[in-house]
């Protein structure tokens, strides 16, 4: 270990720069004007700054400036300082990063130095580094291989998810097995018959007389019971069967004519419905037995349509006519 300790000591690279001074290119105005170029440290390795001085001397009175370089991608300039010029001599301190091992070129750098008139542009010499490697002979030449990759091993699951799993499981058993048991256990109950228009309509009736409303003075609500019980029954029997709780009196009167109720019927029919509405709306006061005789009409008018048809009571009119 020791001795590869020493070895990458003395392996890690040295700066080498191969022109310290190198040739000019001058224009026309700038002919007096030298450049040098000095770097350091000596020893570099990857990563490592580079300092770059570039010197010029010129004449009294010119201008010099350092523009940014171009440098290869392995190269950057981190940083560039231009300390104040003395007694004809301008300084261009450039700071490197090398990420890169071995001999690296750079490109010429270009200097610019103006005149009162005229401006030239006086370029370097390529600049050479070398960049030498961390690693010493040893190292360099051992076989090292990259690492395998990661072996997957299969992670069990915890013992609570098992146990949890087996709640579920058990829970969804039980559910489902109680439900059947219901299932088995619902007993269907007959259906309850329904009940024919006129028997309720009766049943209504005698809810009604039973009340006793004119008795207690409320005539008005007893006409408009009667007339919803009356209306109630046109709705649901058959041989009616049009909205009559919805339609006014000569709605109704329309509806009768329309589908050729027998005269006799519709005449009756309007006069129990004319009658409630002379009570609600012309505030009629009839007496006690005039109330009882309306509930008995509409009681009548129910018994004697409870068994008739549609088809019967047309044909009753048709046979009036035809009598006539």
């Amino acid at each position: 270990m020791g001795r590869a300790m020493r070895g990458t000591r003395h392996a890690i690279g040295v700066l080498t720069l191969l022109a310290e001074s190198v040739h000019v290119l001058l224009a026309a105005p700038a002919q007096s004007a030298t450049v040098s170029v000095h770097t350091s440290p000596d020893s570099l390795t990857v990563g490592d700054p580079v300092t770059v001085e570039v010197r010029v001397e010129a004449a009294a009175g010119d201008v010099v400036t350092f523009p940014r370089p171009q440098t290869p991608a392995q190269v950057e300039v981190v940083n560039l300082e231009t300390p104040p010029a003395e007694a004809g001599t301008w300084m261009g301190r450039y700071t490197l990063s090398v990420f890169d091992v071995g001999d690296i070129v750079l490109p010429p750098w270009s200097v610019q130095v103006q005149t009162d008139t005229q401006t030239a542009i006086v370029y370097t010499d390529s600049i050479r580094l070398h960049v030498a490697s961390v690693l010493d002979d040893s190292l360099a030449a051992a076989d090292i291989r990259p690492l395998k990759a990661q072996q997957e091993l299969p992670v069990p699951l915890p013992l609570w998810i098992w146990f949890a799993l087996a709640a579920v499981v058990l829970a969804l058993a039980l559910f489902l097995w109680h439900r059947r048991r219901r299932r088995r256990r619902v007993v269907i109950a007959p259906a309850a018959p329904a009940i024919a228009p006129h028997e309720a309509a009766l049943v209504e009736l005698r809810k009604l007389e039973a009340q006793q409303l004119p008795a207690s003075g409320r005539i008005k609500e007893h006409y408009v019971r009667l007339s919803e019980i009356l209306r109630q029954y046109l709705e649901a029997a058959p041989q009616f069967g049009f909205t009559a709780l919805e339609e006014t009196t000569d709605e109704i009167r329309r509806e009768l004519r329309a589908r050729g109720y027998r005269p006799q019927l519709v005449q009756t029919l309007l006069a129990l419905c004319e009658e409630a509405d002379l009570v609600k709306f012309a505030k009629m006061q009839p007496t006690i037995l005039e109330c009882d005789a309306a509930l008995d009409r509409v009681r009548r008018f129910v018994n004697e349509t409870a068994r008739t048809s549609l088809l019967q009571l047309r044909e009753s009119e048709v046979a009036e006519v035809v009598a006539t």
